[in-house]
């Protein structure tokens, strides 16, 4: 079973708690808070990374490491205190990969009872924490399309491509291909994010042909590389590139 796309329409607007009593009630060493580990509210749809196989393998990864080193204090989670049906919980933001590894390693005997945090401020905008997803992912940095779909949250909330570029993370080339990228049809994107097509194919073949047909063609041909023994469809094994 293939793994569920990224999603653009997201909400992100979070009601603030009060910090303090998180705090208060959280053990602190050094400049850090520590927490008990899952569950942790996370908010619906916001985590951008595409759950394949090579996924999977990072986290596994990560919870091998855990189980045998213990969670370690110089990755911490970043978390905000929001108010959900009138509480003050713990909403993770930046570590769901940790988060699931911990899940896993702890399902596996792991022992892990508290986690490191950082707290992000009480005012935080919903431009900010898709900015962040950018930033913060540097373990594992977002694939191209999981950045589009970044581009086209921001986009969404208001954000022009002026904007983006005076962000100075895109350059201008990128930024085209990251909002082409981010039209492509479902079954299209799914071939990028599950790593069958690179995201230069998608952008050409769409920008050629529309994005129905640019879908069309990238199915048969992501079906003929297989047949070839390629793991890839990539831009210099298109027909039109061969001479």
């Amino acid at each position: 079973m293939s793994a569920a796309l990224p999603i653009a329409d997201v909400e992100t607007s979070l009601i603030p708690g009060n910090v303090k009593v998180i705090k208060n009630a959280t053990r602190l060493w050094d400049s850090l808070y520590f927490i008990p580990p899952p569950p942790t509210p996370t908010i619906p749809a916001y985590n951008v990374r595409y759950e394949g196989d090579d996924y999977h393998a990072y986290v596994r990864s990560m919870a091998d490491s855990m189980k045998a080193e213990g969670f370690h204090a110089d990755s911490p989670m970043v978390v905000y205190v929001a108010k959900i049906d009138g509480e003050d919980r713990v909403t993770l933001i930046c570590g769901h990969s940790r988060m699931k590894a911990l899940k896993l390693a702890n399902e596996e005997g792991a022992g892990i009872t508290e986690v490191p945090v950082i707290f992000k401020p009480k005012a935080i905008s919903p431009q900010e924490l898709e900015f962040d997803l950018i930033d913060s992912n540097n373990g594992r940095n977002l694939t191209t399309y999981e950045t589009a779909i970044v581009v086209k949250r921001l986009m969404n909330l208001g954000i022009t491509e002026d904007e983006l570029l005076s962000q100075k993370r895109f350059s201008p080339p990128q930024l085209q291909l990251l909002i082409t990228l981010a039209s492509a049809p479902l079954r299209l994107a799914g071939l990028v994010a599950s790593g069958q097509a690179s995201a230069k194919v998608a952008v050409e073949l769409i920008r050629k042909h529309g994005p129905v047909a640019a879908q069309r063609m990238a199915l048969e041909m992501v079906e003929r590389a297989k047949n070839a023994g390629h793991k890839q469809l990539t831009v210099r094994r298109l027909p039109s590139r061969r001479r």
